[in-house]
């Protein structure tokens, strides 16, 4: 069961990506508590209504055991577990992994345990023959996690900077004002600054930032569209960046709720802005009011 005295918004501020863990084993206390929670998440739903499968998977001699290389992120080293997440390979579901999947994450991090996202090219048959995947089901994201090592190593630092896991976009290349054309200011933004600067902050593949909000404010509204890199991640079954888009929302709902905004979704919105930039489609809107 989720904890529920901790403040998201600090947790989403001092997360970063650990590659590096301690050698110390999680303790029993937190394997239970880690356990409960994704427990109870099985009966939790996404904005659009689908529930992910969550596993915790114990770390053992075949799966990294001694740091091997297993995704497009390098080496992962003495992670204590995995948390796989198994679901059917749509649209929707790849939106309601990101926002779930990232809800566990800030979980943890608010517990001090470190997390990695995995998506790319992980060696998924090592995972396929520990679950029953079948159907349309898959595994598109692992995540490691164990506590962090104090210093992390030279791999893991040069890996951040490899995928600039330390820079973010600015405000103007996110952020709009009733269109595209109008690049959304902190001063436009007011009482919502924050809650936006969560979604600029917040992790994606590659740290490509797919998201675009445009904040609608004569609705008083926010729309969440995906700006697609093109090509990327071509050889991934499925859709990485709508994860990515599953993420930004979870951090934009936390942080408004945790600042006593009211916060409901909608995806009926599509038709309110008509030109739209190349390789953009719209996601969802998040309809807020104060309480």
């Amino acid at each position: 069961m989720e904890a529920v005295h901790y403040s998201k918004v600090e947790a989403i501020k001092s997360r970063k990506s650990v590659r590096s863990f301690s050698s110390e084993a999680l303790t029993t206390e937190d394997v239970s508590e880690i356990k409960a929670y994704f427990k109870h998440s099985t009966f939790e739903m996404g904005p659009f209504g689908h529930r992910i499968e969550f596993h915790y998977s114990r770390v053992s001699n075949n799966i990294t055991s001694k740091g091997e290389k297993i995704g497009t992120y390098g080496v992962v080293k003495n992670p204590s577990a995995y948390l796989v997440s198994v679901c059917k390979n749509t649209r929707e579901h790849m939106l309601d992994l990101g926002y779930l999947f990232e809800k566990a994450i800030i979980f943890l991090q608010a517990k001090g345990i470190g997390s990695c996202w995995l998506g790319g090219t992980f060696k998924r048959e090592m995972f396929h023959q520990k679950y029953d995947i079948h159907g349309n089901k898959i595994i598109p994201i692992i995540v490691p996690i164990g506590y962090p090592k104090d210093s992390p190593r030279f791999m893991e630092n040069a890996m951040r900077k490899l995928v600039s896991a330390d820079t973010r976009l600015p405000w103007e290349s996110l952020f709009f004002h009733n269109d595209f054309n109008t690049p959304l200011s902190k001063e436009t933004a007011g009482i919502y600054q924050e809650v936006f600067e969560m979604v600029r902050i917040a992790p994606s593949a590659s740290n490509k930032q797919p998201w675009r909000l445009v904040y609608d404010e004569e609705r008083h509204a926010v729309h969440f569209y995906i700006m697609r890199t093109p090509n990327y991640a071509s050889k991934i079954p499925f859709d990485m960046q709508l994860i990515d888009l599953g993420i930004a929302m979870y951090h934009f709902e936390a942080s408004a709720l945790e600042q006593k905004h009211q916060l409901k979704w909608s995806f009926d919105h599509e038709s309110y802005i008509e030109a739209l930039p190349e390789n953009t489609e719209y996601i969802a809107t998040a309809i807020l009011s104060e309480f």
